[in-house]
């Protein structure tokens, strides 16, 4: 990495787009260093840090206000132990339920056909979803 990246070096560093940058720079997330000549972004190593401390504390779950408060001097996130246990309960809530979703494939796919019958809809019930609002003739004007 050189001294300083531009923009686009460090979106496609961390797979985010431009206007992801600029928009943590509105919400006070990060503060890019700027040439003064062009008034063009450019980021320094710190910076990087701190952007990778904000994608992680994404992949938590934590909100934008969350992590610019929990974002430390030396672009860390520290969280509270609370809070880390709230995390924690969240994700182990979402895998226990992907781990019932995967039991209930299972459960299908062993009942002997690989074939999914899904009910069929009631007659009103298909006449409700395909009713369309009542049109005037159309007539033609010379």
């Amino acid at each position: 990495m050189s001294a300083r990246e531009t923009i686009a070096d460090v979106a496609h560093r961390f797979c985010l787009t431009h206007r992801t940058l600029r928009f943590w720079e509105a919400k006070g997330l990060l503060t890019p260093y700027r040439r003064e000549a062009r008034g063009r972004r450019t980021y320094t190593a710190e910076d990087c840090q701190r952007i990778a401390a904000i994608v992680d504390g994404q992949k938590l779950g934590l909100t934008l206000e969350e992590i610019r408060d929990a974002l430390t001097a030396d672009n860390a996130l520290q969280l509270s132990e609370e809070r880390l246990g709230e995390l924690k309960a969240a994700a182990v809530a979402a895998a226990e339920e992907c781990a019932a979703r995967l039991r209930r494939i299972d459960e299908v796919g062993t009942a002997g056909s690989r074939t999914v019958r899904v009910m069929p809809e009631t007659p009103a019930q298909v006449a409700a979803n395909t009713a369309r609002p009542a049109r005037a003739p159309l007539r033609m004007v010379r």
